[in-house]
């Protein structure tokens, strides 16, 4: 086995923009997943009742008022999985792409409630309803958009003022870090021993850094925020910190300590007291739908396709000794070790007979690609071109072991042939029935191709990437390219 080479310096290859920064605040993002579909749900009601909310309980059963609210329960959970399932598009304004986004979530959730009332409710007449109701979706949803994007204006024109802050540092850290808080607090000015020439906060230098008690002491400033470099500044940012304690004011450090090129969201440390965490990928309620999407599409296959995976295991069965399932550890999320089920394609010897065929390796790299392997059955073959072999992996989706999409789990001999560090980051994720090597021509690539299209998965998911690339999968395994 090749000992690993860390090469972090290999630039990562674009095949799909990368995944929009979300800038929306916590509150917005609550507000937006309920709003909407309670204020449709009320103009409903206001308009099918003829504006009288007095006669609300006349002629209500149990029964029918628990299909209304179950109506309006599975019309937010559709709106907040359309909302999330948005295309983000990096070309335009974040506020551009909410307002799409929530726009086409009203016109499909309004359909949704116009099919429920003719089919679970069995109201007629409900055109007028269901224009009202999506325009009191369509209202709230973009005056929340409205709202969530000109904050800054109002609260200005509410006389509520953003909080003062002070950096500490004048140079490119302290630069960017007005940027970055520019939006929630008011920059009174920036205290350094040292001024870098040239700075662009030259017009708002006050000062020393043993300037700070006196700035704080007259100016009603609530957070100091040391932007300096670690290694050279120790001594400086400990003094800036034993000035803004004595004065009992917030201080922000930044966590960027050292040059990073992944590792760029942070949190709060659940293991440090005083510590953050840097994360390779970015975790949020996403996570959630696409495990319950997994777990509800593969259910769903695994009832439809019982008579097909019977149909082939008696096949398998029937034409050569051996079981029908072959299992295989592989690798999944953060390298841990998980048995993988598919069909069985090979003779039992197989792995036996691996060292004689590892010369005539077609793939490149350290994964075994070989287009005539003599150790496919006829039944194999026939499973392989079709990719019928990978469904019993339904199962290791069920199982939460991998996932619909995601990159393809390698076995133990190709990982323990890897020779660059920066393919490991692939195992950040789980791993997947199908990915953008299988709708790019699979076997056709090369394996570095196939390497940098599975971190440029990492580094663009979306749910929306996850349909698109569900959905190409069906063509391209029609199609049978590029398999093996």
């Amino acid at each position: 086995m090749k000992n690993l080479e860390l090469n972090l310096n290999s630039p990562p290859v674009r095949f799909f923009p990368a995944a929009q920064a979300e800038h929306t605040s916590v509150v917005y993002g609550v507000l937006r997943g309920i709003v909407p579909v309670a204020a449709a749900a009320l103009a409903w009601v206001w308009v099918t009742h003829d504006l009288h909310l007095s006669t609300l309980h006349e002629g209500w059963d149990v029964k029918f008022a628990f299909s209304r609210v179950l109506v309006v329960l599975m019309a937010m959970v559709l709106w907040n999985m359309l909302v999330y399932l948005r295309p983000l598009d990096n070309s335009k304004h974040l506020w551009l792409c909410e307002l799409q986004g929530v726009v086409m979530a009203s016109i499909l959730c309004s359909a949704f409630g116009l099919v429920c009332a003719h089919s679970i409710l069995g109201i007629g007449n409900t055109g007028v309803a269901a224009e009202s109701a999506c325009l009191a979706m369509l209202a709230s949803s973009a005056l929340l958009v409205l709202l969530e994007f000109q904050r800054p204006n109002v609260k200005r024109h509410l006389g509520w003022g953003k909080p003062d802050a002070i950096i500490v540092g004048s140079g490119k850290g302290a630069e960017a870090a007005l940027l970055e808080i520019s939006e929630t607090y008011n920059v009174v000015g920036c205290v350094d021993d040292r001024l870098q020439p040239g700075s662009s906060l030259l017009s708002r230098y006050l000062g020393e850094i043993d300037a700070l008690p006196s700035l704080l002491k007259y100016h009603p400033v609530e957070a100091v925020v040391i932007a300096l470099p670690t290694r050279s500044h120790y001594d400086h940012i400990q003094r800036a910190l034993t000035l803004s304690e004595n004065a009992g004011v917030t201080v922000h450090l930044s966590a960027s300590c050292f040059k990073t090129r992944i590792l760029t969201h942070s949190s709060r440390s659940q293991i440090l007291r005083r510590g953050v965490m840097l994360h390779a990928k970015r975790f949020d309620v996403r996570d959630v739908v696409k495990r319950i999407m997994d777990f509800g599409l593969s259910f769903a296959a695994v009832v439809l396709l019982a008579p097909v995976l019977l149909l082939i295991a008696l096949l398998i069965k029937v034409t050569s000794p051996g079981p029908v399932i072959f299992i295989q550890q592989r690798y999944g999320m953060n390298r841990k070790k998980f048995p993988i089920y598919k069909f069985r394609t090979m003779c039992i010897d197989a792995e036996a007979k691996m060292k004689q065929l590892e010369a005539m390796n077609e793939m490149g790299g350290p994964t075994f690609k070989m287009k005539n392997d003599p150790r496919i059955t006829k039944v194999g073959r026939f499973l392989r071109a079709t990719s019928l072999d990978e469904l019993p992996q339904l199962f290791n989706v069920l199982t939460g072991d991998m996932s619909l999409v995601g990159p393809r789990p390698l076995p133990l001999r190709d990982v323990g042939l890897f020779e660059e560090g920066w393919l490991l980051r692939r195992f950040s994720v789980k791993p997947g029935l199908t990915c953008l090597w299988q709708i790019s021509g699979r076997s056709n690539t090369t394996f570095d191709t196939w390497m940098r299209q599975d971190l440029d998965y990492i580094d663009s998911w979306s749910l929306f990437l996850d349909c698109r690339i569900l959905l190409k999968t069906i063509p391209a395994v029609i199609r049978g390219s590029g398999a093996m």
